[in-house]
């Protein structure tokens, strides 16, 4: 097998001077809706479909052919560092290993570079792209006026083309290889977006880490969990999760993007497994190695704000005298403990908080002092939801109509 080899597609708003080009075939898409728009999507001959989800991203159902399983979903939340599928039944399929990451413009900028990585690309007959155009359920007049001169775009070409990312929004790309010999047609198995701007959008708002804690000992294969987070402008949100092996993030070895919160859930949970492909092309963690982690939070036009805390763990699989035994099932080695003081951030203003357990996962208040101290991982109260989360342990609900301060951990 030749080695893994970069397909450049770039598209433009403003034609500029090439080589001669590849013929360029563009079909228009109609707007996705709530219920079912079908379209040749992947060029082969048969019809598709897409369907508008509840949180308003995507889903994508490929036509597979087969009388009594003519569908198979394509989830626009997948990790894009899984091994992709394809339409090929053969024993070494022409198949797309990755895309390139979330791309993200500025309200001025138009222009994206996208490119794909294939296992042989002198099998390679045409690179497909479909680009899904922002849903305007929150434009104004205008903008929707704006965008609906602009269509979804199914492209198999080489080479520039007009007019795509003029409105601000998140455009879902979806991407596809035609085989030379066959024609048959692998496709990737997530997506990848491109996020342009709108001037005076507020990024959401920051949040912590909890799982693994600062400096734990874990299994390579383990659960992250970190804290949902709100935007301002009431926005879609969606997450990245980034490890690297240096506190920097120079080194980066994960980066798995477009993880949402469907259930609208106090914690976001993600698992890392020993069978993820890390940027060199590697598989699963190594054992007996330190990596840093953090979470992006990225709202529907791409502001971005980090979680509030980098994190670093331990990996311990075969070392001598090491007792799998004494890792929880979420791959961690013990539990995170809550010390008895805490600093505790209530909209700006630091408190010295003694928090004791009362029972199992309840804590009352006993102490408040002012404090000028802060703490990398300070906790934060929220006086909306009346829910405070702990850095390195998790959050904390206050028990309404309690005597004291009295909080319950949140499950």
């Amino acid at each position: 097998m030749k080695n893994p080899y970069k397909i450049p597609i770039i598209l433009a708003t403003t034609l500029l001077l090439q080589p001669a080009l590849a013929d360029t075939s563009i079909t228009k898409i109609p707007a996705i809706g709530n219920t079912p728009t079908f379209i040749d999507l992947d060029h082969d001959g048969d019809l598709d479909y897409f369907i508008k989800a509840d949180d308003g991203t995507i889903e994508y159902h490929e036509n597979t052919g087969d009388a009594h399983k003519s569908v198979k979903k394509r989830s626009n939340t997948a990790n894009l560092s899984q091994t992709p599928r394809s339409t090929r039944n053969s024993a070494d399929p022409l198949d797309i290993l990755a895309v390139n990451e979330n791309i993200y413009l500025s309200p001025e900028q138009s222009v994206a570079n996208l490119s794909l990585t294939v296992n042989d690309p002198d099998r390679v007959k045409n690179a497909t792209v479909t680009i899904l155009r922002p849903r305007s359920d929150d434009l104004t007049e205008e903008e929707r006026e704006v965008i609906a001169e602009l269509p979804n775009l199914s492209c198999t070409f080489s080479g520039f083309i007009e007019n795509v990312f003029n409105v601000s929004g998140p455009y879902q790309v979806h991407y596809f290889v035609t085989e030379n010999d066959t024609d048959e047609i692998s496709m990737f198995s997530g997506i990848s977006t491109v996020y342009k701007n709108q001037t005076d959008n507020q990024a959401p708002a920051t949040f912590s880490l909890f799982n693994p804690p600062n400096d734990a000992t874990t299994k390579t294969a383990f659960e992250f969990k970190w804290e949902a987070t709100t935007d301002p402008d009431g926005d879609l949100v969606a997450y990245t999760l980034i490890i690297a092996q240096d506190p920097e993030f120079r080194k980066v070895v994960v980066q798995i993007e477009n993880i949402f919160n469907y259930e609208e859930d106090f914690y976001i949970e993600h698992i890392i497994s020993d069978t993820i492909i890390l940027k060199n092309g590697s598989q699963g963690l190594a054992d007996k190695a330190t990596y840093y982690w953090k979470v992006d939070a990225v709202d529907d036009f791409g502001a971005i704000n980090s979680s509030r805390q980098v994190s670093s763990f331990k990996t311990e699989n075969t070392n001598a005298g090491f007792n799998l035994e004494d890792i929880s099932g979420d791959g961690v080695l013990g539990k995170p403990s809550l010390p008895d003081r805490l600093v505790v951030n209530v909209e700006g203003q630091r408190y010295t908080v003694t928090l004791p357990e009362t029972s199992t996962d309840t804590f009352t208040v006993t102490n408040i002092q002012p404090t000028e101290q802060t703490d990398e991982y300070e906790a934060v109260y929220n006086p909306v939801t009346k829910k405070v989360s702990i850095p390195n342990f998790g959050g904390m609900k206050l028990i309404p109509d309690s005597d004291k301060l009295t909080f319950k951990k949140i499950d």
